[in-house]
């Protein structure tokens, strides 16, 4: 039987594949980061600002019990981090 591998194999920065924009608020840097909570269940993956806090909760990493694999979302919160509004006139 396989067992799960630890979820922290990796750091979160070793993941992160495209660059990240800006902050949309305040236009500091951003960064994937990890914030342990009371239980695994409410730990959390995140983009979030340098600078004012602003952050995007999603998850980095999930374990694909089908296939006994980690799935990598890193381009997905990428994505979502980087989409911005249009600009209206």
């Amino acid at each position: 039987m396989t067992e799960q591998p630890g979820r922290n194999q990796n750091t979160v920065e070793d993941c992160m594949s495209e660059q990240l924009k800006p902050c949309p608020f305040c236009g500091a840097d951003a960064h994937f980061s990890h914030r342990e909570a009371y239980s695994v269940d409410s730990s959390f993956d995140y983009v979030g600002c340098t600078e004012c806090e602003a952050m995007m909760p999603g998850e980095v990493r999930s374990w694909n019990s089908m296939t006994r694999e980690w799935m990598d979302h890193t381009a997905e919160m990428t994505a979502a981090w980087n989409r911005r509004a249009e600009a209206q006139p």
